[in-house]
């Protein structure tokens, strides 16, 4: 299993999405959290397994959520760049990577 580390703005987005639920649909926030976990417990196991999105840079679908895990993976560990809402634009993580 790969170890994973998140980048500081990828810890923003996980923060602002949980804040967001949180404001919004207070009831659905673990089921993200877990959604999330799920996310990277497969990314962690096989970070081959999700397609090339940009350059060296993969994506994971959070299931029932609209958000995407953005991640490159080095010899060393599994880099998460972002935490993103599918609806925003893909330049922003792209800028990241």
């Amino acid at each position: 299993m790969a170890r994973l580390l998140f980048t500081t703005a990828a810890r923003a987005d996980l923060a602002d999405a949980v804040r967001w639920y949180d404001t919004h649909a207070p009831h659905v926030v673990r089921q993200f959290r877990d959604a999330l976990r799920a996310a990277l417990i497969r990314v962690a196991d096989n970070p081959k397994q999700f397609p090339l999105a940009y350059k060296d840079t993969r994506c994971a679908l959070l299931r029932r959520f609209p958000y995407i895990l953005v991640f490159r993976e080095t010899q060393d560990a599994v880099y998460v760049v972002a935490v993103f809402h599918t609806s925003r634009d893909p330049l922003t993580w792209i800028s990241r990577t």
